[in-house]
């Protein structure tokens, strides 16, 4: 278990690929849009239907977690070993 912890931490702190970095901007930046419009809902009534706050709360959801895959892809290999070649 401490080897995955030590794997996710050097992935989270590496350098992302140029693709999965533009992915992380484009998910963050719709997110944030989504979030808006429900903060806005929430805080002025805007009359915005039920349907499309609730379609932007999973928009939000889906864009963090491709937010976070992003982050963890890396260029580098692990620096623990993969396989244990004994044989």
């Amino acid at each position: 278990m401490k080897k995955f912890w030590k794997e996710l931490k050097q992935r989270w702190i590496s350098e992302s690929p140029k693709f999965w970095s533009r992915v992380k901007r484009i998910a963050v930046s719709i997110g944030t849009a989504a979030l808006a419009i429900i903060l806005a809902e929430r805080q002025w009534i805007l009359g915005i239907d039920p349907q499309i706050i609730s379609i932007c709360g999973y928009i939000v959801a889906v864009c963090a977690g491709m937010g976070l895959s992003a982050q963890l892809t890396t260029n580098k290999t692990p620096t623990d070993e993969k396989t244990n070649d004994r044989a």
